[in-house]
């Protein structure tokens, strides 16, 4: 158990056990929206990038306005995090690095380009189906093989992620205060599923954390990422003898708290079986001795039918020969030679020229036509957003007349009601009181129920406001 402080206690995640079930609560209440959402984005991009073959066709899709035609608004921070979330986390949907519209930025600032594909597809193409920013092919292929080896229940899309964003935090370098809570918020990633990726990363011996004391009340957990089991040793060290907390504080003077879990991390290098570099270096000599060693000519010249057909000319021309070659040999001989300078180098290489020409020609057809397909993509994208802005549009002001005549039958039955008590009162006087008061006064409540009514229509208003999600 983690030593507590005034009975504040994050745990290793840097997660309050009693923020984890607002959060999960709060998350709970927002999913009905956030699956109608994500279930339209999933339609609309099987719609756009769907291919016969299931072969990813990648196209731009901004998160921003797709949400902003069914009346978000952009600066709708939870539910275009957790859309973004839940569309990469699809079965169906892999993703690559796209282009920056109109501008030239770097890699971990590209928008993500994303297609829909069969999930065997998605599940054939393995870790190349999860792009993320700032992992490089090796980090991805070392949490994969940890995660693996430690018997990981996370899906591996939230452990690249979660290693994703606190690598782009610089935690596979410095100590990092770990912000369980944030973390997910940022991520789009439900709460619950931060906390066991965070769990299977510590148990996979990627993540190392520990908590220091603030200088006020309370105490942070920090955390950083090794990507080497050397280095996890290393930090491991560095963790349970305080340099971790005097790295992260700069010499503030706060007190490392260690976990006695933490002791039980300590890596056994033994196990991992490390071949050392003068070893291995030995072994590449040792290779390339022996490719030298009867491996082809000794003198290293490259044989080549120019050289063949000159050699078999010179064979000719030698006086020993003239009297041992009959002349079917020579015919023969003749022939050959006829054959290799036909396949000489210049000749092949003409060819080989012609054959690069061709394939050149259809790269650029091919190039070519892929672009007009991506432009097509594009037009399509466009053309089933207008369509689905007019779509959600047709449907308000249907619901908008509805309510509209709704409206207007409460307002005809408001001055039938008026209508009928004042000439029921009108009826009631006798003839000989009848005057012209009384006769104005029945006008004058006919006016008033028809002007009532005149207004009520006159100021209806009628707005469908969507409830933005709470965060």
């Amino acid at each position: 158990m983690v030593t507590t402080i005034k009975g504040i206690d994050l745990g290793d995640t840097g997660i309050r056990e009693s923020s984890l079930a607002t959060r999960k609560r709060i998350e709970d209440n927002q999913w009905k929206t956030v699956k109608k959402i994500s279930d339209e984005a999933l339609k609309r991009l099987k719609k756009i990038t769907g291919t016969e073959t299931g072969e990813p066709a990648y196209i731009s899709f901004p998160i921003s306005k797709f949400l902003e035609e069914y009346g978000f608004s952009a600066e709708d921070r939870t539910i275009k995090t957790r859309l973004a979330y839940t569309l990469r986390q699809s079965g169906n949907i892999v993703t690559q690095l796209g282009e920056a519209e109109n501008r030239v930025v770097p890699d971990n600032m590209k928008p993500f380009a994303y297609s829909y594909v069969p999930e065997e597809v998605k599940e054939s193409m393995g870790l190349d189906a999860y792009c993320m920013k700032n992992l490089s092919k090796e980090m991805k292929e070392y949490i994969q093989q940890r995660t693996q080896k430690a018997g990981a229940k996370s899906d591996i899309y939230d452990l690249l992620l979660v290693c994703d964003y606190l690598t782009a935090h610089n935690a596979h370098k410095q100590w990092y205060k770990l912000m369980g809570l944030k973390l997910s918020a940022d991520l789009g990633q439900p709460v619950m599923r931060t906390k066991e990726a965070l769990e299977d990363l510590i148990a996979a011996h990627i993540l190392l954390t520990g908590q220091v004391k603030r200088n006020t009340r309370g105490k942070d957990t920090i955390c950083r990422l090794a990507y080497d089991i050397k280095e996890y040793s290393t930090l491991n060290n560095q963790l349970l003898s305080g340099e971790a907390e005097d790295d992260y504080r700069a010499g503030k003077g706060s007190e490392t708290i260690v976990d006695e879990r933490l002791i039980e991390r300590k890596i056994e290098t033994v196990d991992e079986k490390i071949i050392p570099m003068d070893k291995a270096k030995s072994m590449v000599q040792s290779i390339q001795a022996d490719l030298d060693k009867g491996l082809g000519l000794s003198s290293h010249e490259k044989l080549t039918p120019m050289n063949d057909s000159a050699r078999i000319e010179n064979i000719i021309s030698s006086d020993e020969f003239d009297d041992t070659l009959s002349k079917e040999d020579m015919v023969c001989l003749r022939h050959l030679i006829s054959r290799l300078k036909n396949s000489s180098p210049n000749k092949a290489e003409s060819n080989e020229s012609n054959n690069e020409k061709a394939l050149k020609r259809l790269q650029d057809l091919l190039a070519a036509s892929q672009e007009e397909n991506n432009k097509l993509r594009k037009e399509i994208a466009n053309l089933e957003s207008e369509k689905n802005k007019l779509s959600i549009k047709l449907e308000k002001h249907e619901r908008f007349n509805e309510a509209y005549a709704k409206e207007a039958r409460k307002a005809m039955n408001q001055l039938i009601s008026s209508v009928s008590s004042s000439t029921e009162w009108f009826t009631k006087i006798p003839a000989k009181k009848l005057d012209e008061d009384n006769i104005a006064e029945f006008k004058n409540q006919v006016f008033e129920a028809a002007t009532g009514a005149q207004n009520r229509l006159r100021d209806f208003t009628y707005s469908e406001l969507v409830e933005p999600l709470k965060k």
